[in-house]
């Protein structure tokens, strides 16, 4: 279905989730494994409806948007020092964007 370097946003996305969950391995109610899980979600729809058809696509990079607000709302619920979370959230926000755009220009 195209160009699809939003994957490596997802990716670099990724990443920083990672670097963060290893370090407030105290984040609250167990929320690591479930952001880690929202996170690789985002890519992972990307990845599977990328060769589907283009209406199946669409619905795929709509879940991703939803994952990119799971993921946004979890981390949101973190009680540390919030400006370490002011990178993450801008980088979800962006993907959300790039994915909502993406969407568009498929044209369903």
């Amino acid at each position: 279905m195209g160009d699809l370097t939003i994957l490596g946003d997802c990716k670099k996305l990724f990443k920083l989730v990672l670097e963060f969950t290893n370090n407030h391995p105290q984040f609250r109610y167990n929320l690591n494994d479930q952001v880690i899980r929202s996170c690789i979600s985002i890519g992972s729809n990307i990845a599977e409806g990328s060769e589907k058809s283009k209406i199946d696509f669409s619905r795929y990079l709509d879940i991703s948007v939803g994952s990119c607000n799971e993921l946004k709302f979890q981390l949101e619920l973190y009680e540390g020092n919030k400006s370490e979370m002011f990178d993450i959230i801008s980088k979800i926000k962006g993907t959300c964007i790039k994915l909502k755009m993406y969407n568009r220009r498929i044209g369903v």
